[in-house]
């Protein structure tokens, strides 16, 4: 691992006094800096909890929207049904 260590040196300084009391202090600068590349592996159960998260969000809005949408078709009787006993009378 290599150890960098950054300089703030201002190529050209401007100095402006005289400013009123009440008046904020004012800072502008630009900092360069080297790019860095990361590299994030990302561990099993890392991605299991993502995983699970994305599958219970999904679930629960589809039965949300298909109970209401069972409930709908069954009260306003759009489709036609046969209740059938499991038993037969004697």
């Amino acid at each position: 691992m290599q150890l960098e260590i950054a300089q703030f040196v201002s190529e050209y300084p401007i100095w402006t006094s005289g400013r009123p009391k009440g008046d904020r202090f004012k800072v502008s600068a630009t900092i360069r800096y080297p790019e860095e590349r990361i590299l994030h592996h990302t561990g099993f159960w890392q991605m299991f909890k993502y995983a699970v998260v994305q599958y219970i969000a999904v679930v629960v809005v589809f039965v949300y929207v298909s109970e209401r949408l069972k409930r709908f078709v069954f009260s306003h009787q759009l489709i036609n049904t046969v209740a059938i006993k499991p038993y037969k009378n004697s």
